[in-house]
């Protein structure tokens, strides 16, 4: 039996990934009294050690090494990240650039983008009307909170330098829900970029698969290859939900065989 073992069960609305992985592969939360040695536990890995008999994937996350490669940011979870990879069967990243970051070899394996929702404009102009904009305005988008790392204040400095743009944007410390995101993504002319890290936030891939280009707001560079649009290279770099449950139910398949052998 597979069992997910996060520390957050859910915080952006219920497309995040914890949600998603139990409804696609029909995982349990939690960890029951009786686990046995052949079950198998999705662990988020910031809790450190896992206590139980049971085989464990270890999800490790990109955000507190990059804080503090970047930031200097020092933070306690960072030893139970590499206890946690230590002490796992097998290791899981959501990203190849994350994969420098452990100790240890890690599959990739694209959290995911509901590609459904997160899709281009069929006429931006009725969409602003529905949103009650000017459909002949110029506006940017931006999400994320008041850390540091999603630099607001390169955000607030670009929009004096650029008054011909409005702002359009979702706030972590007031989710909205995931279609009023969609809609404001596909109402900008691009996501501004100001993000003092370089992995890409689940709000950018999102983003790009509503189509917008990355603008520059004076966060760390982060390009599409010209060869792509933005929403392909998210296609092409794995990340569209549909693609990418298979992917991890072919590890997860995989995991279970290797019990068995």
């Amino acid at each position: 039996m597979i069992f997910v073992n996060p520390e957050v069960l859910s915080g952006l609305g219920e497309d995040t990934f914890w949600t998603w992985i139990i409804r696609e592969t029909g995982a349990e939360v939690g960890v029951p009294k009786n686990i046995a040695s052949d079950d198998i536990i999705l662990h988020y890995s910031t809790m450190g050690k896992p206590t139980h008999p049971a085989q464990t994937i270890a999800l490790l996350w990109e955000l507190y090494p990059e804080m503090s490669l970047r930031l200097g940011t020092s933070f306690k979870k960072r030893q139970r990240l590499i206890d946690a990879s230590l002490v796992a069967r097998w290791v899981t990243v959501p990203t190849h650039y994350s994969r420098a970051f452990y100790a240890r070899d890690a599959k990739v394996l694209p959290i995911a983008v509901d590609s459904e929702l997160f899709t281009p404009a069929h006429d931006k102009y009725e969409i602003r009307k529905n949103l009650g904009l000017n459909p002949e305005g110029k506006y940017i988008f931006w999400g994320g909170g008041s850390h540091e790392m999603k630099g607001r204040d390169m955000r607030d400095k670009w929009l004096i330098s650029n008054s011909d743009y409005s702002l359009l944007f979702a706030d972590k410390d007031n989710p909205l829900p995931q279609d009023q995101v969609a809609m404001m993504m596909q109402a900008a002319d691009g996501i501004l970029n100001t993000s003092r890290l370089v992995p890409l936030f689940m709000i950018d891939w999102e983003a790009l698969a509503c189509g917008l280009p990355i603008i520059d707001g004076g966060g760390v560079a982060r390009e599409v290859p010209l060869k792509y649009s933005p929403r392909e290279f998210v296609r092409e770099s794995g990340w569209f939900r549909s693609d990418a449950i298979h992917k991890w139910i072919e590890y997860i398949e995989h995991c279970k065989w290797e019990l068995r052998n």
